[in-house]
């Protein structure tokens, strides 16, 4: 699969002409009073018929757990070490506890097998089987996994042994996007992580998207795919009540399918600009409401009230998803691209003038006002 790849479902443009003001009020309210309001309609509407709730454990925690999860992860490190001391001796113990110390904190291998066979004189093939029995056999499984479609290939593999046609649907769905209850069922109960402080107790569901790069491809993950409303449309409404309570759950289908459609695109949009940002500590670049919308077919103030209030959980940290958005500066560059271009110039000769930055910025393709550095330069310190 090609680097950076998205892998989404792709959903259709979408319309709040048929909505009322009251339905589009419920794009600003958060993942949590939503699913209140639906628990709410579900036992007044008599149109519909269940609310469907299958959210994975990855969409809890919070800031509170980030000091617990690095404890946690540090022991399940020492725990790992002593089950493969148990299972190996020798020269295989060497290579498994390397093959471990190769992995990152989160307990994906991101190291060449070819580099630690030199290293102990033995065929890749032969550290390829110890890294298979660590990733199948070690508990928690799937550590030393290359990617996360290997890490989801081996949970479904010890969830599912035998049936090898849900494998292929869980696969086929992660590439192509179309999901459905059976599939989300499934990836509800699958971690994304080989470590990821199981044991801690949710802090409470904060995060709506989940942006996670597992060094070859990006996958995006909206909490909202694992809700929706189920409706018996063969009941016709016999009165305005009952007519105004059957526009009610169409609306909350419609409301739903809106705000999944447009943080799906959010994230793609992230992903594609931000990339720099998320795994290589680079500036935010430009990303504007109306670049959404347009890809979407909303308005831009629908995209502003699905921004609000949301969060995403990145390889960076989580962060709200207002954080990404960034206004264009006169030269098509962000506020942080400009500073930073600025602080590279300074940090060559820090007692050149204000002209002169702007001089050497101009040369670089930057068209940029002397006041303009003058003002970057105060806010960082550099005077």
């Amino acid at each position: 699969m090609v680097k950076g790849e998205l892998k989404t479902t792709v959903k259709p443009k979408l319309s709040l002409s048929v909505l009322l003001k009251q339905d589009v009020e419920l794009l600003t309210k958060s993942s949590q009073e939503l699913e209140q309001i639906l628990k709410e309609e579900e036992n007044q509407n008599p149109y519909i018929t269940h609310v469907v709730k299958r959210i994975p454990r990855w969409f809890f925690g919070e800031e509170e757990g980030r000091v617990k999860e690095a404890v946690a992860k540090d022991s399940l490190f020492d725990d790992i070490s002593k089950q493969i001391s148990l299972e190996f001796d020798g020269i295989d113990k060497e290579i498994a506890l390397e093959i471990l110390y190769r992995c990152s904190s989160d307990g994906f291998f991101k190291d060449s097998t070819q580099d630690i066979a030199k290293l102990y004189g033995v065929s890749e093939e032969y550290v390829e089987d110890i890294r298979e029995f660590i990733m199948m056999e070690i508990e928690p499984v799937g550590v030393a996994s290359r990617n996360l479609e290997e890490f989801i290939k081996v949970q479904l593999q010890e969830m599912y042994p035998k049936e090898t046609k849900i494998h292929e649907k869980v696969l086929h769905a992660l590439k192509t996007g179309n999901i459905d209850g059976e599939i989300k069922d499934i990836l509800s109960r699958l971690r994304l992580r080989p470590i990821e402080g199981e044991d801690l107790s949710p802090v409470g569901a904060r995060i709506d998207i989940i942006l996670e790069y597992d060094g070859e491809s990006w996958y995006i993950f909206i909490q909202e795919d694992f809700i929706d409303v189920e409706m018996d449309e063969k009941i016709q409404p016999q009165d305005e009540i009952s007519k105004e309570k059957f526009r009610r759950a169409k609306a909350l289908k419609l409301i739903l399918e809106i705000r999944r459609n447009v943080l799906r695109k959010i994230g793609e949009a992230i992903v594609r600009r931000q990339e720099g940002f998320l795994i290589k500590n680079e500036p935010l670049k430009t990303l504007t409401a109306k670049e959404i919308a347009e890809s979407s077919g909303v308005s831009m103030s629908t995209v502003s009230r699905v921004i609000n209030s949301r969060y995403a959980k990145t390889p960076a940290g989580i962060y709200p998803l207002k954080f990404f958005f960034v206004k264009e500066s006169k030269g098509g560059m962000s506020k942080e691209e400009v500073m930073r271009a600025i602080k590279e110039v300074l940090q060559e000769n820090l007692t050149i003038s204000d002209s002169k930055v702007a001089q050497i910025l101009k040369e670089r393709g930057i068209d940029i006002a002397r006041r303009t550095v003058a003002k970057y330069r105060k806010l960082l310190g550099l005077r």
